[in-house]
């Protein structure tokens, strides 16, 4: 029986192992946002393709929306950053230089009819050729590469091997003047090719030497000296002139065909004082007027500190100004040109923290609206939320508002638009919002690989700030205009979004901000003008508390005008103004909650009035028992503690028990002894205890400065119905604690269903809070309290929502309110909602009902109530406005409470513990997210399960089911020393997550096999454009060698018929060979016979030759007379082809074999 139970939970193991793999699968998908830290970019004009690398030595391809590719160097101890970008134009390569000097060819191949970016090339170059510039030549092919020492060498991008033509320094100063050669020009810091003389190159040096170099006759042309350091190079089209910058800001205009002859003199655009380098030029040619675009050159006292590219056409004279530091422009042209003219039409300008493009082509030279590669942290990101499946409605309406937004910005058609995406398009609409610094809400399009900017909800306009808005620029001069999103500046940070909570059914709004400001939107349609009235909820009740943060914000009086889009309804301020640490929010009831670091408090936004406020700081560490900061390493000092003294009591329990009247005198003796030693072993173990307080209390102390701390409780509330009471006596935890260590069982990873200990969790009255043991006490003192917020409170509030469910009785539900804190502590409230026509009549109210205390007292991070069908309970809203399938109300609701150590699941009403799972005890971790999402089988999406998903501290992911809390998958996901990548992760409510590996870029990640946002493009090339690989020369063989040669385009052709063929050709070949070397061997043997005066031996060794003919045999003859060397060298020459002919036959199958 026990072999055939065994044998059914081995294949229900086996069922269940190919069922999770039909449903998790945790995978990296793509990157949303702006490259980090960038340090070089190339454009192809035919495949119109951008390319971005980082100083971690990422590489990123972009194309058409949806079209990426991502490349990553290996990485040594330190980042190996990217130095320059080459592409070859059309052919699908691109050629990455690293800080290390060495060369990587990238291509993209075609995988299963979709194209993936592969490395397949690489060469390290040695550190006397350390690269500092780089030129394609467009004719060849090849490379030149400019070295710190002054040499110019020779890349074959097909081979990818240097060449032997070598242009070096000394050649080139031989025509140089006799006064130049005193001192070395330094490194090539340019070099460029004549636009119409291809192989002829312009060879700039950092000391100021200029040689046009002929690539053919390997001679120096012409010979150009300035005394300014030179910063870039450029040609004008024609080849007639070129432009130099310099180091002292200024430029110069030479002509190509004499050395002495300038074109202008050095122009210094923002003179004549001193002013910064000129790092990189351009000149381009239209009908009318050219442009001259370059990089710095601002005047070093005045606008030293600006980052800026400026652009040039004759009376037009702009200075785009950039917020971070410049690190390349480029300037597209149409591909066919007309009338011998460049005719530029967009600027790409690569800075530190965003991409700019500027059309060049429309008046006033607007920016492009970005449909990539925006920048999420324009201003630091603060909170983020991802909604799915938004209704078409609330979308369009979105859209509809971000429109109106874009007026400024360019209407012609994005430049960037290689490649094709081979994504389905979507018709679900998802949405991925941003909370940020300065106060602004950004809403964007997270449907695909491309995260899309849809509109930007500013809340400043609605306060009062503490600066007022900076004035662009004083002056006229330069002409300063500011580009760009990133603004890392806050004029003020009380103003910094925190929460964000979004109704999908209704479009409402609520937003929570650092200074306890809680603003309610609606969407509007029209434009509106109305006042902003501003309500204050007090959360502490008491007269002896002290705020020592920051002033509230103030609402600007007066009429204000609202665009079309979110309008706010009202702004609630909580006093004391701490940030928001919890916001929930329900359009159907018409209730906002909001939490801080000292309480919570319920608002009506319909009739704009306060519910109720619960002051939190009563669960302080002096009545809670909870550290202010419980470290990990406390936690569990403080579990092996408990868990000592249960066992010491046991034993001594047991020891002091009365012993059977049979017992010999002697062994009454050992128990006695047995006995004090124990009684020993208590006392020091409590003495050992108090020891480890004393210095705990030690360690804390300077820790508390500057911490609330409570010198009266205030009166709790009186609820209409309150929980039931089971007092805790010292008899019935020692009797709980026993339990306890005896039901320790081995199995870590499955979680213990209706067994969980009573002692996690007590259930107190309203009003009376739960008795501590006399040593946990701490007095209390009798100065007033101070606050500013510290998420380390026990008091802050960690988790709000909303449910309907059974909390009374079992029969009827009602509209609960949940609360959860730092200090374990969770407060549910029952609502009365009037319905109707009366909402807006009658108040709506909340009692306590029921409040919980966890043992281990760690903070709550999650509360979801699930009902009989074990499925979280969606939004009321939703369900009312037919956008969620209505729960299962039949009762049989569960609740998930998740803490910072463990989950745990109760029956309601009754809060009968049903299971739990302690996170902290099986994996040694900490929770830091948790997601309840819906996973879908990939095979069929009729099967789906509801699962609790977790994110460690150490930054692993882990899935659980509902409600056995089950473990599912465990992987690891971020660095768990990245803290703002684990603090930043959203979950979705489908499978996947977001997180910010970078200030500025976003990793989506996907849990589940059926849930994939990937890029899947194909990049499509012209026939020829990719040059095929050289080809090694042939080689003079034998006859044999020949034939098998001329087989192995057969074999290579790949059918069955065509290899046997080729065989028997083969065979043929070495057939005759032998025949050959029979031949050989007879005459060897003539010989033989005949120079031997014995015939008998002779013929001796003609018999033996005859019957078996092998090279020893042969050349042991051949070797007995010295007269027979020649004949020994020809024979070995003829049996070395047989072997070759034998082996090249032998490969030659066995490929053939493998091909088919």
């Amino acid at each position: 029986m026990l072999k055939f139970m065994k044998r059914g939970h081995h294949h229900e193991n086996e069922a269940r192992q190919k069922l999770q793999k039909e449903l998790f699968k945790f995978e990296k998908t793509c990157y949303h946002g702006f490259a980090h830290r960038p340090t070089a970019m190339d454009h192809d004009p035919v495949l119109k393709l951008l390319v971005i690398g980082t100083r971690t030595g990422h590489i990123r391809i972009h194309g058409a929306p949806g079209v990426e590719f991502y490349g990553q160097h290996v990485q040594g101890e330190s980042d190996n950053g990217v130095a320059k970008l080459i592409f070859l134009p059309g052919q699908g390569r691109v050629i990455s230089l690293l800080d290390d000097n060495s060369l990587h060819l990238w291509e993209w191949n075609l995988v299963e009819g979709r194209s993936e970016l592969v490395l397949v090339k690489s060469l390290n170059l040695e550190e006397q050729k350390t690269v500092s510039a780089c030129c394609l030549a467009s004719t060849t092919g090849a490379l030149l590469l400019g070295t710190e020492s002054g040499n110019t060498y020779v890349l074959d991008t097909r081979s990818f091997t240097l060449t032997d033509n070598v242009i070096y320094q000394d050649v080139v100063m031989q025509n140089v003047p006799e006064d130049y050669k005193v001192t070395s020009p330094g490194a090539v810091e340019s070099i460029i090719e004549h636009p119409t003389t291809k192989e002829t190159f312009l060879i700039g040096y950092s000391r100021g030497l200029m040689v046009l170099w002929d690539n053919k006759t390997l001679s120096a042309n012409q010979t150009f000296i300035t005394s300014k350091q030179l910063e870039s190079l450029a040609w004008v089209r024609g080849g007639n002139k070129f432009i130099s910058s310099h180091n002292d800001g200024s430029y110069i205009i030479w002509n190509a065909a004499n050395a002495l002859q300038l074109s202008d003199g050095a122009n210094s655009p923002y003179g004549p004082f001193p002013c910064k380098p000129i790092t990189k030029i351009n000149y381009k040619t239209t009908a009318g007027e050219p442009f001259i675009v370059f990089a710095g050159g601002m005047p070093r006292a005045s606008y030293g500190d600006r980052y800026t590219v400026t652009v040039m056409q004759a009376d037009v004279h702009v200075a785009f100004e950039f917020t971070s530091k410049f690190v390349d422009f480029l300037l597209v042209s149409e591909s066919g040109t007309e009338n011998g003219e460049d005719n530029p039409h967009t600027l790409i300008v690569l800075v530190e923290e965003e991409l700019v493009l500027i059309d060049l082509a429309s008046a006033d030279w607007p920016t492009h609206r970005l449909p990539y590669l925006q920048s999420p942290h324009a201003s630091a990101i603060m909170c983020t939320a991802h909604h799915s499946a938004v209704p078409d409605a609330l979308w369009k309406n979105i859209v509809a508002a971000g429109e109106k937004q874009d007026s400024l910005h360019s209407q012609r058609e994005w430049p960037i638009v290689g490649g094709k995406s081979l994504a389905e398009s979507s018709e679900r609409h998802d949405l991925l919002l941003t909370g940020h610094e300065d106060g602004v809400v950004r809403f964007w399009d997270a449907s695909g690989v491309a995260l899309k900017l849809l509109y930007k909800l500013n809340t400043s306009p609605f306060f009062v700030s503490e600066q007022e808005a900076h004035q662009e620029h004083d002056g006229e001069w330069p002409p300063f205009r500011k580009v760009g999103t990133f603004d890392p500046y806050s004029d003020d940070p009380r103003l910094g979004i925190q929460k964000i909570s979004l109704c999908m059914a209704s479009g409402s709004l609520a937003i929570g901000g650092t200074a306890g400001q809680v603003v309610v939107f609606e969407m509007g349609l029209e434009e509106k003008e109305k006042e902003l009235h501003e309500i204050y909820v007090q959360i502490i009740d008491r007269d002896n508390f002290i705020w020592k943060g920051h002033e509230p914000l103030t609402p600007k009086d007066g009429l204000l005008n609202f665009p079309v889009g979110y309008q706010p309804l009202t702004v609630l301020q909580m006093t004391p103004p701490a940030a928001c640490t919890a916001i929930a929010l329900n359009s159907e009831w018409g209730l906002v909650a909001a939490g801080t670091a000292h309480g919570f408090t319920l608002f009506d936004y319909i009739q704009k009035k306060k519910v109720m406020a619960r002051c939190t700081l009563d669960a302080s560490p002096a009545e809670s028992g909870s550290p202010k900061r419980k470290t990990f390493r406390k936690s569990l000092r403080e579990s092996f503690r408990r868990l000592r003294k249960v066992r010491l009591r046991k034993a001594h329990t047991t020891e002091s028990a009365p012993e059977e009247k049979k017992e010999k005198v002697d062994k009454e003796k050992v128990d006695k002894k047995k006995k004090e030693k124990k009684d020993d072993e208590v006392k020091a173990e409590e003495a050992e205890e108090k020891k480890e307080e004393t210095e705990e209390k030690k360690e804390e102390a300077p820790k508390e400065d500057g911490k609330p701390e409570v010198t009266e409780k205030p009166a709790e509330e009186k609820p209409a119905t309150t929980a039931t009471v089971e007092g805790e006596e010292k008899e019935q935890e020692t009797k709980e604690d026993e339990k306890k260590v005896e039901e320790i069982a081995p199995e870590i990873e499955k979680p213990e269903i209706a067994k969980a200990e009573e002692e996690d969790i007590v259930e107190v009255e309203s009003g009376k809070p739960e008795e501590k043991p006399a040593e946990e006490a701490r007095p209390k003192s009798p100065e007033k309290t101070e606050a500013k917020e510290d998420e380390s409170m026990p008091s802050v509030v960690r988790c709000l929502c909303f449910a309907r469910t059974f909390l009374v009785n079992a029969t009827t539900h009602n509209a609960t309110l949940w609360a959860g804190v730092s200090s374990g502590a969770v407060y549910i409230y029952t609502l009365t909602v009037p319905e109707g026509e009366k909402r807006r009549e009658e108040e709506a109210t909340a009692q306590l009902g029921k409040e919980i205390q966890l043992k281990h007292k760690a903070p709550v991070m999650a509360i979801q109530v699930i009902d009989g069908s074990n499925y979280p309970l969606p939004d009321t809203a939703a369900v009312s406005k037919g956008l969620a399938v209505e729960p299962s109300m039949e009762g049989n609701h569960k609740v998930v409470i998740c803490s910072m150590e463990q989950f745990k699941v109760f029956h309601l009403p009754s809060l009968k513990p049903y299971c739990k799972y302690k996170l902290i005890s099986h994996h040694g971790a900490m929770v830091r997210k948790i997601g309840f999402i819906k996973y879908t089988s990939c095979k069929n999406e009729e099967y789906n399960e509801w699962c609790l998903t977790c994110l460690s501290h150490l930054g692993e992911l882990s899935i659980y089911s509902i409600p056995q809390l089950r473990k599912q998958i465990l992987r690891p996901c971020i660095d768990k020393d990245d803290i703002q990548a684990v603090g930043s992760l959203t979950f979705t409510k489908e499978g996947e997550g977001f997180y910010l590996s970078s200030s500025s870029e976003f990793t989506r990640f996907t849990l589940s096999p059926r849930v994939i946002t990937e890029a899947t493009c194909v990049l499509e090339l012209e026939e020829g454009m990719r040059p095929p690989p050289p080809q090694p020369e042939p080689t003079l063989v034998v006859a044999a060698t020949d034939a098998i040669a001329k087989v192995t385009g057969d074999i290579e052709a790949a059918t069955i018929t065509a290899v046997n063929t080729a065989i028997d050709k083969v065979e043929e070949v070495v057939v005759g060979a032998i025949d050959k070397v029979e031949e050989v061997a007879d005459a060897v043997v003539e010989k033989c016979v005949a120079d031997d005066d014995d015939d008998k031996a002779a013929d001796d060794t003609a018999g033996e030759i005859t019957a078996d003919i092998t090279q020893d045999s042969i050349t042991d003859h051949i070797t007995q007379d010295d007269d027979k060397k020649g004949v020994e060298i020809d024979l070995k020459s003829d049996v070395k082809k047989i072997e070759d002919a034998a082996a090249d036959m032998n490969a030659l199958v066995v490929t053939a074999g493998g091909d088919q």
